[in-house]
């Protein structure tokens, strides 16, 4: 069995399915690749709580490049944007943007969904509470 031609052929699928693939960070607009290598996912998803918060953060930087179109030196740009001082890239944005590209590349949410109750928790007065004449608007999440 010869992989190549099917595997080029969604490759190329998924590259015109995509269609606009670029974002703008800092006034610099970048283009995501449409096929990533499976190694960059690999490094991100094997960050654990154990994780040191430096190799945190490289694993990150790494990820990003790795998924940032390099052409028209996108990838110095982006480390020109990261180096600015006065609207810095902060790690929240940096993991904004990492998480993004990640979801781009697997058509997925990166983060687990909010945990279930099992039905029997109480979510509002008890019948031998005294009711408010006011509820509290449960939050979304």
């Amino acid at each position: 069995m010869n992989f190549d031609g099917q595997q080029r052929e969604r490759q190329e699928q998924r590259l015109r399915d995509l269609g606009d693939r670029t974002f703008t960070l800092r006034g610099e607009t970048f283009a995501f690749v449409a096929n990533a290598r499976f190694d960059v996912l690999r490094r991100v998803s094997e960050l654990g709580r154990d994780t040191d918060g430096s190799e945190i953060i490289s694993v990150l930087e790494e990820a990003v490049l790795e998924l940032i179109e390099e052409k028209d030196g996108a990838h110095e740009r982006f480390r020109q944007v990261c180096a600015q001082t006065e609207f810095p890239v902060t790690f929240t944005d940096l993991n904004e943007i990492a998480t993004w590209l990640i979801e781009k590349q697997t058509g997925r949410p990166t983060q687990a969904p909010s945990p279930s109750t099992d039905g029997r928790e109480a979510t509002g007065t008890g019948s031998t509470d005294t009711s408010s004449s006011t509820q509290a608007v449960a939050s979304p999440n």
